[in-house]
């Protein structure tokens, strides 16, 4: 019986590390990171995810909740939304699905995506717009019902009711 006991704490004390670990990450790298700082976040794969809200983390199901303002930055860009929540991987190590609520606003360097939820599921490189999404990439404008982009396979669908406005880059002479 103290076998068993013994090895239900070291599984929980594992859990609770890796979320105090994360915590701190999450509190102290916007510090190492500051303006001052010569290294940006490009430079370096680290992920950094901020709120003006509070946050909330489930141990038990393994999941961060952040609210109000959140912006998620990396080296690819930014995700701005009024909801975030992190779902991680059944041994708590990795991030498995993001779902992204409220005026969702994701910038790349050529592309910005707006939608009012977002899911990005790590594994297949998902990423799902719903809810009012379009793409906006060289002043082209895409949209449609759903948008699914499929990072890996570098495709993008558009379903249903796709619209493409394209803008004529031709200059008119008069």
């Amino acid at each position: 019986m103290l076998q068993k006991t013994y090895k239900k704490n070291t599984w929980k004390t594992k859990i609770y590390k890796f979320f105090f670990v994360l915590l701190v990450f999450l509190t102290y790298v916007p510090v190492v990171l500051s303006s001052e700082s010569t290294v940006s976040l490009s430079d370096i794969d680290i992920t950094r995810i901020t709120s003006d809200g509070r946050l909330v983390i489930d141990y038990k199901n393994k999941i961060a909740e952040f609210y109000n303002n959140v912006l998620v930055q990396d080296k690819n860009g930014t995700i701005r939304s009024n909801y975030l929540k992190v779902i991680f991987s059944k041994d708590g190590l990795n991030v498995s699905k993001m779902i992204a609520a409220g005026d969702v606003v994701i910038k790349q360097t050529n592309r910005t995506a707006y939608s009012d939820s977002a899911v990005y599921i790590v594994q297949s490189e998902m990423l799902r717009l719903i809810g009012n999404p379009k793409i906006t990439e060289k002043g082209n404008m895409y949209t449609a019902e759903e948008i699914t982009i499929l990072i890996r396979q570098n495709k993008v669908l558009f379903e249903p009711s796709a619209k493409i406005l394209i803008k004529d880059t031709a200059k008119i002479k008069e």
